[in-house]
């Protein structure tokens, strides 16, 4: 009877995952890198954005921007693994604020038989009159 109380408890109390939600800064940022690189405009990008992810804590961070508040198209969500797409991780901001760097992922399957292809970009950003500008991105691994 306790081994059953204990199991019920044990189930009763576990966690909620975490989730980080994208800030307005994270999302400026999404959309300056969908503009530049996937041509992402007044219609959602071709491809399907991975809008969850993981971070390195073990919390989730969602992309749960006002698509249309920044000027383009809702995306289609997509899940890693599940199909071709992109995604791009939580910005990580300079100690000043108006610099940030993140990692632009494309994940695309040929075949099921084959392993898919992934490619990755890290870019870097600076803040102008208040808005995020691309400024570079730099050619990561390629499968």
């Amino acid at each position: 009877m306790l081994a059953i109380l204990a199991v019920v408890a044990s189930q009763a109390v576990a966690p909620a995952p975490v989730i980080h939600h994208a800030s307005k800064d994270d999302c400026e940022i999404i959309v300056a890198i969908g503009r530049a690189k996937v041509g992402w405009g007044d219609k959602g990008p071709d491809e399907p954005l991975f809008i969850d992810g993981p971070l390195p804590d073990g919390s989730d961070y969602r992309e749960d921007c006002s698509w249309h508040g920044l000027g383009v198209g809702d995306p289609v969500p997509g899940t890693p693994g599940k199909g071709n797409g992109f995604g791009i991780d939580k910005p990580v901001y300079g100690p000043d604020g108006a610099t940030a760097t993140t990692q632009l992922s494309f994940t695309v399957f040929s075949a099921s038989n084959q392993r898919p292809f992934l490619q990755e970009l890290s870019c870097k950003l600076t803040k102008r009159d208040g808005h995020w500008v691309l400024d570079s991105c730099e050619q990561g691994f390629i499968t």
